[in-house]
């Protein structure tokens, strides 16, 4: 959709491009430590030759998907300690990094912690909520549908296709209902969660008590990127305060209707999309070519 109306996805897609934009509108995001690629590293929160961080970082493809490459790194004396155990000197870690960055660029950030109402259903990584907000012109945005993903077997990501669950959230009251993995979302005989299958924690029935701040920077935030008609926004829940990962333009159908039992068919997204296909230069501040239709 979006090529063929010539909006460029790229503000989404480019997660160090994404933490700017989302700075300099004021908007609650993850801060771009450095990023890395072929031709070398631009720094954001130092200097050169200061210390790159005081705490535990997180290292990702500058444009992934799916949680894929994301690796995190402990704050340690010397140094910082990635998964394996291994700890390198910053120096030694940022020529490792600058190689991995030939391949493909990466993006360093802080490791942000999630708050304790909801770091009781993680094996320890970030919980996410994934918020979904749609717009129809020049109207304000509206939520269409919101997910808790909770990390239950891979310490770092809540993906479910790296063995995370999800579980939906009432728009209105900010509480969870059951969760869901692939696997019970496979074989539909089976009961989804009421407790996290790790912690054992109830997840059924719990509420976010910054729900309502949480939508409130969702939609402050696609005001900011009102080229899209729908953004599924990724977005932490810390001891500060919800705070934005990433806004994905494709954000994909499955999860989206698994937890719910919902066909996306039955919302305001398809009357959403046929608006947006009929009325190609509505909100083309991003847009590729003003001039495209």
């Amino acid at each position: 959709l979006y090529p063929a109306i010539g909006v460029d996805v790229e503000p989404l897609v480019d997660k160090g491009r994404f933490a700017r934009d989302c700075s300099g509108a004021g908007l609650s995001a993850i801060p771009t430590l450095l990023e890395l690629d072929g031709d070398g590293a631009r720094r954001f929160a130092s200097e050169p030759g200061e210390p790159l961080s005081s705490g535990d970082v997180i290292v990702k493809p500058r444009d992934g998907v799916g949680g894929a490459g994301v690796r995190s790194y402990a704050k340690v004396a010397g140094g910082y300690r990635d998964g394996d155990g291994e700890t390198l000197g910053e120096s030694a870690l940022l020529d490792r990094w600058r190689e991995l960055a030939r391949r493909h660029p990466l993006i360093v950030q802080p490791r942000l912690r999630n708050a304790p109402e909801v770091a009781v259903v993680s094996t320890g990584g970030l919980c996410s909520v994934r918020l979904v907000t749609t717009r129809r012109g020049t109207e304000p945005a509206v939520p269409l549908f919101a997910l808790l993903r909770m990390p239950a077997s891979d310490p770092v990501a809540d993906n479910m296709y790296r063995g995370g669950i999800c579980a939906p959230i009432d728009l209105v009251s900010g509480e969870l209902g059951p969760a869901w993995s692939l696997e019970v979302a496979a074989v539909l005989r089976r009961e989804p969660a009421e407790r996290h299958p790790v912690t054992g924690e109830p997840i059924v029935g719990r509420r976010l008590s910054s729900w309502d701040d949480l939508v409130d920077l969702a939609l402050r935030a696609h005001d900011r990127f009102d080229a899209f008609h729908s953004i599924g926004w990724d977005i932490a829940i810390t001891e500060n305060g919800p705070v934005l990962i990433e806004g994905n333009h494709n954000w994909g159908v499955m999860i989206a209707q698994y937890p719910r039992l919902t066909p996306l068919g039955w919302t305001r997204l398809p009357e959403d999309i046929r608006f947006r296909l009929e009325n190609p230069s509505t909100d083309r501040r991003l847009s590729r070519d003003p001039g495209a239709r």
